[in-house]
C-alpha cells in the first residue's frame, strides 16, 4: 500500500461530479538490476489521449498548456553532446566522465489537485472497482510539466553544490553515498577523439554540469590533474541535492515510502565512468561516440528486417517502429526527413481502424 490510487465502487463513480474514466494498460519495458543486468519491467500507463466517442475529444486535449510552467528537458541530449564536445576542445587530453542517478517512482512524488484527480480515473470492471489517481499519471499531458518543477530545481541545486569550492563531499554527503562504486575508466591507450568546432559557444566549467530528463539526473565532469576532490564532488553532488529536497524517512512510516533516489540502481549507474547508458543511448565520452546498446540494436534491427521481408506490419508495430525511429532522430535529426510516408501510412491505419497493413515499396 503506497497511497497512489483511491479505489472506489465502480457503480458509484457517476456520483462524483466531473469524473472521467480513461483506459489503463501495461507497457512492457526494460530496466536494470543492481548489477546492471537488463531485466524486463511492466509499467502501468493511463491512456488519457483516448478519444471519447461522441465528444471526439481526449482528457489531454482539454489541457491548457499555456497555464503550465515550461519544462526544459526536451533538448537534454543535444545539450549533453554540445557540452561534451566543448569540454574536449577546452581540455583535449583529459578524460570526461559521467554519472547518472534515477529518481524512484518520480511521478508518484507529486499529488494531483482534486479537479485533475477526478479526471484521472480508470477502472477494473472484473473487480467492480474505479481507481481515482492521487498522484501524477503516466499518460497525463500535464504530468511532465508538473514533475519538472521539482526535478529541474534539484538539477540546478546539484550543479550549484558541485561548483561550491567550500563544500567538502567527505564531510557532507547523502546517506546513500556509500552505495556508489569507485570510478571506472577506459584504458589510457585508447586515443581521445577530437572535439570539432561548434556553431555555439558553450560555457564549460571545470567543475562539471548537470542535466535532467524526467527521472534521470545526469552529471558530466572533467578529470583534471590534482582535482580528486572535484571528482568526488561530481559523484556526490546529485545524491546530496536529492537528499536535501527529499522527505526524510522514518523507520516506522505509517505509509511505506521509498527513498527518492533509486538505490537499487546506484551501484550499476552512479559511479563515474567514461562509458554510460544515458536516455537509451550508449555514450563513449573518450571516443565521443553515441550508439544504441547491443540489445536495442539487435531487437530493432530484427523488427525492421521482418517488415522489409514480409512487406506488411501491424498498426501497433508500425506505431512502435515510428517511436524507435523518432528516438534515433534525437541523435540523427535528418531521420525525420524519411518518416513522412510511414507516418501517413500509420495515420491511414488509425483512421480506418485497420489492425494491419501492407507496406508499399514507396514507404520502404
Amino acid at each position: 500500500i503506497h497511497g497512489y490510487i483511491l479505489p472506489l465502487p465502480l457503480h458509484k463513480i457517476d456520483k462524483i461530479p466531473g469524473a472521467i474514466l480513461s483506459p489503463m494498460n501495461i507497457v512492457h519495458q526494460d530496466t536494470i538490476d543492481e548489477t546492471g543486468k537488463i531485466i524486463p519491467k511492466d509499467r502501468l500507463t493511463h491512456d488519457q489521449s483516448f478519444i471519447f466517442h461522441g465528444s471526439n475529444t481526449t482528457v489531454n486535449s482539454r489541457l491548457d498548456k499555456s497555464a503550465l510552467i515550461p519544462c526544459q528537458f526536451g533538448w537534454v541530449i543535444r545539450r549533453l553532446i554540445n557540452w561534451a564536445v566543448a569540454a574536449r576542445r577546452k581540455h583535449p587530453k583529459q578524460r570526461i566522465f559521467a554519472t547518472k542517478v534515477d529518481f524512484k517512482s518520480a511521478f508518484r512524488r507529486c499529488h494531483l489537485h482534486h479537479h485533475t484527480a477526478v479526471q484521472s480515473c480508470t477502472q477494473l470492471p472484473d473487480m467492480n472497482l474505479a481507481l481515482l489517481a492521487l498522484r501524477l499519471t503516466f499518460g497525463g499531458a500535464a504530468c511532465p510539466f508538473e514533475w519538472s518543477i521539482i526535478s529541474e530545481m534539484i538539477c540546478d541545486l546539484a550543479t550549484a553544490i558541485a561548483h561550491d569550492e567550500d563544500w567538502d563531499p567527505h564531510e557532507l554527503n547523502s546517506p546513500s553515498q556509500h552505495l556508489i562504486l569507485p570510478p571506472e575508466f577506459l584504458d589510457d591507450d585508447i586515443p581521445f577523439a577530437e572535439g570539432k568546432e561548434l556553431a555555439v559557444d558553450i560555457n564549460v566549467s571545470d567543475r562539471g554540469t548537470h542535466e535532467m530528463y524526467l527521472d534521470d539526473l545526469i552529471g558530466l565532469g572533467i578529470d583534471l590533474p590534482d582535482t580528486s576532490n572535484t571528482n568526488r564532488a561530481a559523484a556526490a553532488a546529485p545524491l546530496l541535492a536529492i537528499h536535501t529536497c527529499a522527505q526524510p524517512l522514518h523507520a516506522h512510516e505509517p505509509i511505506p515510502q521509498h527513498h527518492m533516489e533509486s538505490r537499487n540502481k546506484l551501484t550499476a549507474e552512479a559511479k563515474l565512468s567514461k562509458v554510460k547508458i544515458i536516455l537509451g543511448w550508449k555514450w563513449d565520452f573518450r571516443r565521443l561516440i553515441i550508439s544504441l546498446p547491443d540489445n536495442k540494436f539487435i531487437a530493432w534491427t530484427n523488427i525492421i528486417k521482418n517488415i522489409l521481408e514480409t512487406k506488411k506490419v501491424t498498426t501497433k508495430e508500425l506505431e512502435s517502429t515510428l517511436g524507435r525511429l523518432t528516438h534515433l532522430s534525437f541523435v540523427l535529426p535528418f531521420v525525420h526527413h524519411f518518416l513522412s510516408r510511414l507516418r501517413e501510412l500509420h495515420t491511414r491505419c488509425k483512421r480506418h481502424g485497420r489492425q494491419s497493413t501492407a507496406v508499399s515499396p514507396i514507404c520502404l
